[in-house]
């Protein structure tokens, strides 16, 4: 049973796959990949039980099943200077064979009827271009919570009036996306937790074009997307209501319009000399924005740039490591502050985005 594939398709596959593979499973088989031929194409697999990901890709030959070491078929593979290689089973040995024009080497494998099934999930939901999944992704994810024990770790994925909208809050700062959805089909089972994380890393092992399919069950979702399918178990737990937060937000009497390159330098600056909580000032005075920080152990920074105000004069504490890592996710060339005090929420928007917006709670100084 001999099976061709192109050795730098196969090496991707092989590359997306281990993704999924932990360094040291408790379950000996899991340090291992599926890998399977049948009807023209091949599919290799890896999981650890919590997210599972599989690449298709085309090849020619017999049909076979078998579970191999990722560790050595990675390495092996990526040693191999060829264009194809011949791929075949030696059941007797339960091996794998390798071959090209000049090597042959044998791989020992494990029985595949024992790896786990990972592509369980057929509820077709909605669909998008996964550039805006991956954009939202980037916006929204590094929001979440970094205790892993709460639901506040994972990233909301819900479907409201034809739109995906993604949400995360830890406690500190809030991040809000919605994306068009090209089609829509069983939401019944939305909203869905899915660990920051993980929907990070299903972001960057997704392809960059395509359309992006995605399907949940009670405990898992799937995605996919070209070749690529990524499995994740969901998170449970009661999430916080985005509305009800949104609308607990004060009208503002503040707004600023600011340069986005100018507030991410002073950022920048800033933090070098912010404590560990990111205690730094922002206030606006006329049509100059200040931004300053203290160390008493370092010294100090103090930063002024014009700005556009409407509304009153205002004086803010604000996390500088915080309003940074939002800063470095904004595409637009200003974004908007406004807040109604020194004490309210303060929301982000990028100027001209209407479907997104980012709220950083405000500290004492």
């Amino acid at each position: 049973m001999t099976t061709t594939v192109r050795k730098d398709v196969f090496s991707k596959a092989i590359g997306t796959t281990v993704k999924a593979v932990g360094a040291n499973p408790i379950i000996p088989l899991l340090s291992n990949i599926l890998f399977e031929s049948n009807n023209g194409n091949s599919r290799v697999a890896g999981t650890n039980l919590e997210i599972g990901i599989s690449y298709t890709f085309p090849s020619t030959g017999e049909p076979f099943k078998t579970c191999v070491p990722a560790k050595t078929i990675a390495a092996l593979i990526e040693a191999l200077h060829t264009d194809e290689i011949d791929l075949e089973i030696d059941p007797d040995n339960q091996s794998l064979i390798v071959m090209t024009e000049s090597s042959t080497s044998n791989i020992h494998c494990a029985p595949a009827d024992e790896f786990p099934d990972i592509l369980q999930v057929d509820n077709p939901s909605f669909s998008l271009p996964v550039e805006q999944f991956k954009q939202s992704v980037q916006r929204v994810a590094f929001c979440s919570s970094a205790n892993a024990d709460s639901a506040i770790s994972g990233v909301q994925l819900s479907v409201e009036d034809g739109k995906l909208i993604m949400f995360a809050v830890d406690g500190y700062h809030l991040s809000y996306e919605e994306s068009t959805l090209l089609e829509e089909g069983d939401t019944s089972l939305f909203p869905i937790v899915v660990k920051g994380t993980t929907l990070e890393m299903i972001s960057r092992t997704l392809p960059d074009e395509g359309e992006l399919q995605v399907q949940a069950g009670k405990n898992k979702a799937m995605f996919h997307c070209e070749e690529v399918d990524v499995i994740t178990q969901l998170m449970q737990g009661e999430f916080p209501d985005h509305n009800k937060l949104k609308e607990s937000i004060a009208a503002p009497t503040t707004i600023l319009t600011v340069s986005t390159l100018q507030l991410l330098r002073a950022a920048r600056q800033l933090r070098v000399f912010a404590s560990e909580t990111g205690g730094s000032k922002l206030s606006a005075k006329g049509m100059l924005v200040r931004c300053s920080a203290i160390a008493r152990d370092r010294g100090d920074a103090d930063v002024t740039f014009a700005a556009i105000k409407k509304g009153s004069d205002i004086e803010l504490g604000i996390n500088i490591h915080l309003l940074y890592e939002l800063l470095e996710i904004c595409t637009t060339e200003y974004v908007t502050v406004e807040t109604a005090d020194n004490r309210s929420p303060i929301l982000f928007r990028m100027q001209g985005v209407e479907t997104f917006y980012h709220v950083i709670m405000p500290i004492v100084l």
